[in-house]
Parts: C-alpha cells; sequence; structure tokens
C-alpha cells in the first residue's frame, strides 16, 4: 500500500524538511514501512545540485579568461584567494540572519565569486605595473630592488586603490542592502541571495585588502624574511653593536 500525505509549510522550508525526516527516520523506517519525501523538496535537491554544478563551472570559466588576460597560470590563482574570502562572509552572513544554503542563495554565490575578484584583478594589475616599473628602474640605475623597498611600494599602491575598491563594491551592497533586509514588510525569495552576495563582499572588501597584498608578497619570494633585511635592507649584516645584540648576532 501506497499513502500519499501533502502539506503546507509556513516559515523556514528547509527546517521544516529536516524536522520531518528525523521523526520519519526514527518512526517508520523499517523493514515494514518505507518514507520518502519528494515534491518541492526533491525539486530543491535537483535545483541545489544544478546550481553547485554552475558555481565551479563558473570559476572554472573565470580562471581561463584570468589566465589569458594575464598571460599566467600563477596569477589568476593569486586573483581567485578573495573568492573563499567572500565564501566565507557569505555563509557567515546567512548564519547570523537565519537563512539556510538553498537553490537561491547558492545563486548569490554565483554572484558574488564575479563581484569579489574584481577586487583583487585591480590590486594585482596594478601591482605587476608597479613590479614592472621598478624592474626598469632597476635596469636603468643598477640599484636593485630592496625587500623595504618593494613592501613600501605595495602598502603605497594598496593605499592609493582603497578608494576606488571601496567605492565600486559599496555600490553592489548599497543596491542590494534593501532586498537584503526585506524592505516592503514581507520577505522575499530572493531574499537569501542578497544576504550572500551584501555578506560575501562586505567580508572580502575588508579582508583581501590584507591578504592579497600579503600573498603578493610571497610569489615575489617575500617569505620568511630575516629581520635584518627589513632593518638593513642594503648589508647583510647591522654594523654597530647594539644592532647586533638587538637582533641576536
Amino acid at each position: 500500500r501506497t499513502y500519499l500525505v501533502t502539506s503546507n509549510v509556513t516559515g523556514n522550508f528547509s527546517e521544516a524538511v529536516k524536522e520531518l525526516e528525523g521523526i520519519l527516520n526514527e518512526r517508520y523506517n523499517n523493514d515494514d514501512v518505507h518514507c520518502v519525501i519528494s515534491g518541492e523538496m526533491l525539486a530543491m535537491k535537483e535545483a541545489l545540485s544544478e546550481v553547485g554544478f554552475a558555481l565551479g563551472l563558473g570559476v572554472i570559466i573565470i580562471f581561463m579568461i584570468l589566465a589569458s588576460q594575464f598571460e599566467s597560470l600563477s596569477q589568476p590563482l593569486l586573483v581567485m584567494t578573495a573568492v573563499p574570502l567572500g565564501i566565507v562572509g557569505a555563509v557567515f552572513a546567512l548564519f547570523i540572519s537565519g537563512q539556510s544554503i538553498n537553490a537561491i542563495s547558492m545563486l548569490g554565490f554565483i554572484m558574488l565569486v564575479g563581484n569579489v575578484v574584481n577586487i583583487s584583478i585591480l590590486l594585482i594589475d596594478r601591482f605587476n605595473i608597479m613590479y614592472a616599473a621598478e624592474k626598469e628602474k632597476e635596469k636603468v640605475t643598477g640599484v636593485k630592488l630592496g625587500v623595504l623597498d618593494l613592501k613600501k611600494h605595495i602598502v603605497k599602491t594598496t593605499v592609493d586603490h582603497v578608494r576606488p575598491i571601496t567605492m565600486t563594491t559599496l555600490t553592489t551592497i548599497t543596491g542590494l542592502i534593501p532586498l537584503a533586509i526585506g524592505f516592503g514588510g514581507k520577505e522575499s525569495t530572493n531574499q537569501p541571495m542578497a544576504i550572500a552576495v551584501v555578506g560575501g563582499l562586505s567580508f572580502a572588501l575588508v579582508l583581501a585588502l590584507i591578504f592579497v597584498p600579503y600573498i603578493y608578497l610571497i610569489t615575489k619570494g617575500m617569505r620568511n624574511r630575516e629581520n635584518e633585511e627589513l632593518f638593513f635592507p642594503d648589508a647583510n649584516a647591522p654594523q654597530d653593536d647594539w644592532s647586533r645584540e638587538r637582533l641576536g648576532y
């Protein structure tokens, strides 16, 4: 025999289905009775799988486009470092707002990937221009670019572009805030998508300005430099006794 039970859900649909699955598995799933949840839940699972595939495909396509533009396989990876930061921010925003990760919020993740990389694209491109100019100057003057000088140029370039990066990111965030807060008195179907994009962009805006320059320095061989190279970039070791004692010589 087959029994079909239908119902309408008010409130969080995913939470209701999760609670119902727990009850059915505890009481009725045995050798004599088998319960299956279908209908809208089945369609949601299929949609979530398709959106997940679209998200992965979008990341691959973005990587291919960046690789062709930068003519490198490593620099697109630098650009894509901002994507995990945005995803973490989106998940955190969904958590604190009481929303679940569903097909609608996954659409927000896809939008987020395309917007977050804009921050790191601008930074990496400016860093490359600055680095190439310093290398040309090095050939002309014969003075090698020091570790401290490069770090100063990276910091200056980042600070100079904080304003345009913030302005372009805030335009997207501001445009989605009314949808994210459910403006109008009724919860919108697309609210999880807007919350994911707003949370992810806000999180990535702050952290990308810190992590992207640091990772760029690592790729230029600036990782694990000794302290004396920062304080004495033009010498292998400090010359005075006080500095030698302070730095452990």
